[in-house]
């Protein structure tokens, strides 16, 4: 099983994208939700791109591999 840490947008319930399509940062589906390999990775990534008004959570995502 594996285990990525995602960042949530509390405004408006969206997901961060930080593939290709960086001009629409923010996705509606977690599907489409960047994966980080931990936490700290994640909250350092919203501290260095969003403003100080960003309000978010991160979210804990398990994939179950066979």
């Amino acid at each position: 099983m594996n285990t990525f840490y995602v960042i949530k947008d509390l405004r408006d319930n969206s997901y961060v994208n930080i593939g290709d399509d960086f001009h629409d940062p923010v996705m509606n589906s977690i599907r489409d939700a960047h994966e980080f390999d931990s936490e700290q990775d994640a909250i350092e990534y919203a501290n260095n791109h969003f403003d100080y008004y960003f309000t978010f959570t991160i979210e804990k995502v398990y994939q179950i591999t066979k």
